[in-house]
C-alpha cells in the first residue's frame, strides 16, 4: 500500500480534499482518492513494483504542490509513504478613490479590511478579524500586504477631510495569481 499526505508548508497543518492519482509503470491512472480529514490518502491492494503518486487538485485555497509528482516502489507486505506540501493562495487588495464627479484621486480615504473566510484546513480561523487600516495617498491609491486565501469586506470608514461620508462596503475574494 501507499499511504500519502498532504500539508500546509507554511504550518504543516494536514490539509483535506486533495485530490491524488496513483499510476503504474505505463503511466496509466490506476486509482484516484481524496485526502479526508487527516490529509491522507491510502492506495491498497497494490501489486509489488513501480509507481507514481500526482497531485491533480490543490486543496482548496491552496497552490498545487510544487513537486506534484512523487516515484514510489512498492514492495510486498510494506506500506510506502508520500508527502506533498502546499502553499496557501495569496494576493493583495488594491483600492483606488476618487471623486464621483471630477474623477480627480482623493487622499486621506480610510479603508477597514476585514477577514471573512479562510481555507476549509484553517476551521475559521482569522474570520472577523481586521487584517487591515489603509489610508489612500495623494494619488488615491493604497493596497493591502499579502493575504492569504479567503474573503474579505473592504468598509469605506473614514472620507477625505471636506467630503461628504458616503459609508459602503464591498467584499472581495483572493484568489490565485494576487488577483482579486
Amino acid at each position: 500500500s501507499i499511504t500519502v499526505t498532504k500539508k500546509d508548508s507554511k504550518t504543516g497543518a494536514v490539509l483535506p480534499g486533495a485530490v491524488s492519482e496513483l499510476l503504474n509503470s505505463g503511466g496509466t491512472v490506476v486509482q484516484t482518492k481524496t485526502s479526508g480529514a487527516n490529509g491522507t490518502v491510502k492506495f491498497t491492494d497494490l501489486l509489488p513494483g513501480a509507481y507514481r503518486v500526482r497531485e491533480k487538485t490543490a486543496p482548496e485555497g491552496y497552490y498545487i504542490a510544487s513537486s506534484n509528482t512523487q516515484n514510489i516502489t512498492v514492495t510486498a507486505g510494506t506500506n510506502s509513504t508520500a508527502t506533498f506540501t502546499n502553499t496557501v493562495i495569496t494576493a493583495k487588495i488594491k483600492i483606488k478613490k476618487i471623486d464621483k464627479l471630477t474623477k480627480e484621486p482623493l487622499a486621506g480615504a480610510e479603508f477597514t479590511i476585514t477577514r471573512l473566510s479562510a481555507p476549509a484546513s484553517h476551521n475559521g480561523a482569522g474570520a472577523g478579524k481586521v487584517v487591515a487600516v489603509l489610508t489612500t495617498y495623494a494619488n488615491g491609491l493604497c493596497e493591502t500586504g499579502w493575504l492569504e486565501w479567503g474573503r474579505y469586506r473592504v468598509e469605506g470608514t473614514k472620507v477625505p477631510v471636506h467630503f461628504v461620508d458616503n459609508s459602503h462596503s464591498t467584499i472581495h475574494k483572493a484568489s490565485e495569481n494576487g488577483k482579486t
